[in-house]
């Protein structure tokens, strides 16, 4: 006899967490749009990331890696839809071109 999966539950816990956890929101994007002129980046974007959980985001150039992670980090915005985040969540960006210590003097 094989077992069956439980009807009433979605996904199974991941990483030993009770089951009531693996929907709190860490991170959610909602009906979320960017655009840059003419270009959609994206639109109509629902994101869901909890706890625990991890994400990788991977695209051709060009696509709005790299701006959703601003817009994740608070830098850069959206044109439609919301970003909530957890309370006392801390989201930090780092950009590909690296940072710059100008004010440091040599």
């Amino acid at each position: 006899m094989v077992p069956q999966p439980l009807a009433h539950h979605r996904f199974p816990p991941r990483y030993n967490e009770p089951l009531a956890h693996l929907h709190a929101q860490m991170i959610q994007l909602t009906g979320a749009a960017k655009r840059f002129g003419p270009k959609t980046l994206f639109e109509n974007l629902d994101w869901l990331v909890t706890p625990n959980e991890r994400a990788g985001i991977v695209g051709a150039n060009g696509t709005g890696k790299s701006t959703l992670l601003k817009i994740l980090a608070g830098i850069d915005g959206l044109d439609a839809g919301t970003i909530t985040t957890m309370k006392g969540a801390s989201i930090g960006y780092l950009p590909q071109e690296g940072l710059s210590l100008r004010w440091i003097e040599a």
